[in-house]
């Protein structure tokens, strides 16, 4: 995770036109986009069972989602929850990576010792946490960032269970988005690509 954190930095993008916000962030947007994400990449890759290359093409994309919502909780911590506005990103420190990627590891052996169906854990996960961001953005109730880092950390298991090797599904995600974006995420390039 801490290699997806540093690669996804540069290319991570918000709802809305970047070039009106310039370098500045909103967290909401931030973690509206990130459960969105989550919930289609679950979606396609429920859809892609029975294709291991796609599946973990997938499992790289819902790591990238991970990453834009590990960015949007911690702006709204550091913030002190002021993430109706746009603030340049704050930094993400190696202890909250390190604490995530701990907790993650943790749920990683616990989920291995589940006897449930690993697709069904997945949906119910981000069906959670679409719920509770909708919860904040919609209804516009506080958000509880050990509730939301708890069903991350979940999702993030969960998700992990589909990738053959997830090193290499991280790697050959970091690629994906490299070529996709050489200078960092733009409209342009991601207009070009739905064409």
């Amino acid at each position: 995770l801490r290699t997806a954190k540093q690669g996804y930095s540069d290319t991570l993008c918000a709802l809305g036109n970047l070039e009106d916000v310039g370098t500045c962030r909103n967290a909401n947007l931030d973690l509206l986009h990130a459960a969105i994400g989550i919930s289609g990449e679950v979606g396609e890759i429920i859809d892609a069972l029975g294709d291991r290359i796609f599946v973990n093409e997938e499992v790289g994309d819902g790591m990238w989602y991970v990453a834009l919502a590990l960015y949007a909780i911690n702006d709204m911590q550091v913030r002190q929850d002021l993430c109706y506005e746009y603030f340049p990103p704050a930094p993400i420190c190696d202890e909250f990576v390190r604490e995530f990627t701990y907790n993650v590891n943790a749920q990683l052996k616990t989920t291995l010792e589940s006897k449930g169906s690993p697709d069904i854990a997945l949906v119910v996960s981000a069906a959670t946490l679409l719920d509770l961001v909708k919860k904040r953005i919609i209804y516009c109730k506080p958000i509880s960032y050990s509730e939301f880092l708890t069903e991350l950390t979940k999702f993030t298991a969960h998700l992990l269970m589909f990738s053959d090797n997830t090193r290499k599904t991280l790697q050959n995600n970091l690629d994906k988005l490299r070529l996709r974006y050489p200078n960092a995420y733009s409209n342009a390039d991601a207009y070009r690509d739905w064409e």
